[in-house]
């Protein structure tokens, strides 16, 4: 039974770094999928959420320190714009998303459809008295 479609991400960003600054974990608990990507240093105003179709489109701006009369010495952290698109399986109600933003971190929960989630299915006893009826006779 999957969460997500077997295509779970295209990434993307003007420097490649989108993987770096937007990782990823994804669990299915109690019925509701839940997604969380680490945004260090965003601020929750640079942060977008989008849902078309299946697909669930997260952007997220770092700005880069003004750093105008320095000299780089090393620099690893990304800034600019980034984006991660993950594909989301049928199962799930893309009419209720829940987002919320805290200590750089962005949880999305998407619940699955009713219709989508396992359920027990009756089995009735049939004609087993008959029989044990017509083989005793």
């Amino acid at each position: 039974m999957r969460i997500l479609d077997p295509n779970v991400d295209r990434n993307g960003s003007k420097d490649g770094s989108a993987r770096r600054i937007m990782p990823m974990d994804v669990f299915e608990s109690d019925g509701t999928v839940r997604l969380s990507f680490d945004l260090p240093g965003v601020d929750p105003d640079h942060v977008d959420v989008k849902i078309e179709g299946q697909v669930l489109t997260i952007s997220a701006e770092r700005a880069s320190e003004n750093t105008d009369d320095a000299r780089w010495l090393w620099r690893e952290r990304p800034s600019g714009t980034h984006f991660r698109h993950v594909r989301l399986a049928d199962r799930l109600d893309t009419e209720h998303i829940d987002c919320e933003f805290a200590r750089g971190v962005l949880e999305i929960s998407i619940p699955v459809r009713e219709e989508a989630k396992p359920r027990k299915i009756a089995i009735s006893a049939g004609d087993h008295q008959q029989l044990e009826a017509a083989v005793a006779s």
